[in-house]
């Protein structure tokens, strides 16, 4: 009897894995790497959407300031027209952005848009001289 019971014990599996037989499964990792590109993927849609939102904010708050800008040339007497060279000249949105980028003084208040804009060709210019209004084109995705 004592040899039935010693052969049972030793077809008992041991309480611990030896070290050669540990670590993960090749199906495993796979799953693992897998997962962390699905992931991955997800975080890149997210990042490039907040990432062209954040610009079409930046236009929206850009064109919100340009408009104030000619508010406040208009309220200090400022020349708002078509060639005009010394104050805003009106003859194209790029024109007009140039103007407010340089900057000027009118009766010695300085005008100057700050941080000036880089991408002129990304707003709009409505109206006709001295009202004018800015506003930017959603198709364009530069930066602004």
């Amino acid at each position: 009897m004592n040899a039935i019971a010693s052969s049972l014990r030793r077809a008992k599996s041991p309480a611990f894995t030896s070290s050669s037989t540990a670590g993960f499964s090749l199906v495993e990792l796979l799953g693992v790497i897998v997962l962390i590109g699905i992931i991955s993927l997800g975080a890149y849609i997210y990042v490039g959407n907040a990432s062209q939102q954040a610009i079409t904010n930046t236009k929206a708050r850009n064109a919100q300031m340009l408009n104030q800008l000619v508010s406040i040339c208009a309220a200090t007497g400022a020349t708002i027209a078509s060639g005009s060279g010394n104050n805003i000249d009106t003859t194209s949105v790029q024109t007009a952005i140039a103007s407010l980028n340089t900057g000027f003084t009118v009766n010695g208040i300085p005008i100057k848009m700050n941080p000036p804009i880089a991408t002129p060709a990304s707003y709009t210019l409505s109206g006709t001289a001295p009202n004018i209004s800015f506003g930017y084109d959603t198709a364009t995705t530069a930066l602004p």
